[in-house]
């Protein structure tokens, strides 16, 4: 095994209260005092495309329900039609 020396960096040396007090730091201000506010609008992407997928209104066509409806009818009107031939012939 080869050793590498690697010189140590020199730090100053910090007194206790120093690195007690860098621990406490949460970066944010007290708010004593201060009314709450709403949470800050979010930001576009990078890219800055704003996505709103979620509050975008689905699309549907003007007669989607009409189209639904006669799809839903004619499986009924088959599937009675095949059980009626099914019906047919099993009594012969």
């Amino acid at each position: 095994m080869s050793k590498t020396n690697v010189p140590a960096v020199k730090t100053p040396e910090k007194s206790l209260v120093e690195r007690v007090s860098a621990l406490a730091v949460t970066g944010e201000e007290p708010n004593e005092g201060t009314v709450p506010t709403r949470a800050l609008p979010v930001h576009p992407s990078p890219d800055g495309y704003r996505r709103l997928s979620p509050v975008q209104v689905l699309y549907r066509a003007e007669d989607y329900y009409r189209r639904l409806t006669k799809k839903c009818v004619g499986v009924s009107v088959v599937i009675a039609m095949v059980a009626t031939l099914v019906l047919v012939i099993l009594q012969r």
